[in-house]
């Protein structure tokens, strides 16, 4: 199955060459070692693991004051016994100087503001947060307008929209919206229920970030506190120092994170990060290669 997508990928970046037409090839590749004490028996074991892996490509055409753009993304598991890929994003967008539209399978704004700043491990499914637990990464069918002054302020809507044959043309919708400086960002976020009367999930983010040290902090709201997160990095040459702490309200769950890249390129990293749950003893060690173009 890989290698059919690898394939497909690329003739349809094939025929570009003969247009006005911008292709790039992007991914997000990683091969980690896991060795702790699992979740389910407490048992502990080493694994070896290609967490957060995807290929895609990426199309652009510029024209007189806009520029179109066109993403097809997909998941990769190269260790499974079927290897197969599925779609994580494909979209097309309009971006204009003041504002950009797109439409397809795309990134949620919750992951894009508030979960995001606080992703701070390779190793971990929505970067060890966990407010990533609790946030949809990707809206299957969705809408999205961003509305930005290009220096300070910005404002985006996202429409979700229902399945094929379903009676709701917009099952869900989410606004964002905030500051965005040199120094940092601060955002807050609102998503609607698809339960009638039920509250909707708020979130609110902030990082500020200054000489190589970044201190970020998220928090999910619906009813009550569902998840906090606050991290903090800093970056002295190619190594980058990283401390974590995310609280799981629901589950009433704490966990610490430590973890140092080694950077050798902009692309090529080397990690190695721990993980522990001080409610009940459970830990995690992770190292790995991870290579991003």
């Amino acid at each position: 199955m890989i290698k059919q997508t690898t394939l497909a990928l690329a003739v349809a970046v094939a025929p570009l060459t003969a247009f006005a037409v911008e292709s790039q090839l992007s991914g997000n590749l990683q091969v980690q070692g896991a060795y702790g004490a699992d979740s389910s028996d407490e048992s502990e074991r080493w694994l070896v693991e290609t967490p957060n892996s995807w290929l895609g490509v990426s199309v652009s055409e510029g024209l007189p004051g806009s520029r179109f753009n066109g993403v097809w993304q997909f998941e990769l598991d190269g260790l499974a016994e079927e290897p197969e890929a599925r779609t994580r994003q494909m979209y097309l967008e309009w971006q204009l100087p003041l504002y950009q539209v797109r439409a397809g399978r795309v990134e949620t704004l919750e992951s894009l503001y508030v979960v995001r700043p606080v992703s701070m491990l390779n190793g971990q499914a929505g970067g060890g947060s966990a407010s990533g637990a609790y946030v949809n990464a990707f809206a299957p069918r969705a809408f999205q307008l961003e509305v930005s002054d290009g220096d300070f302020a910005f404002a985006s809507l996202e429409l979700g929209l229902g399945a094929p044959g379903e009676e709701a043309t917009i099952d869900q919708w989410a606004l964002a919206g905030g500051l965005d400086t040199p120094e940092g960002q601060l955002v807050l976020s609102y998503r609607s229920t698809e339960v009638e009367d039920d509250d909707g999930l708020w979130g609110f983010s902030v990082n500020w970030f200054q000489d190589g040290f970044l201190l970020a902090y998220s928090h999910l709201y619906q009813s009550d506190t569902v998840a906090w997160d606050v991290a903090a990095t800093y970056q002295a040459g190619s190594v980058v120092s990283k401390l974590m702490y995310s609280r799981d309200a629901v589950t009433d769950v704490g966990t610490w994170s430590l973890g140092f890249d080694q950077r050798f390129s902009p692309s090529l990293r080397h990690y190695s990060e721990a993980r522990w749950q001080s409610e009940d003893g459970l830990w995690l060690f992770q190292t790995g290669f991870r290579l991003s173009f």
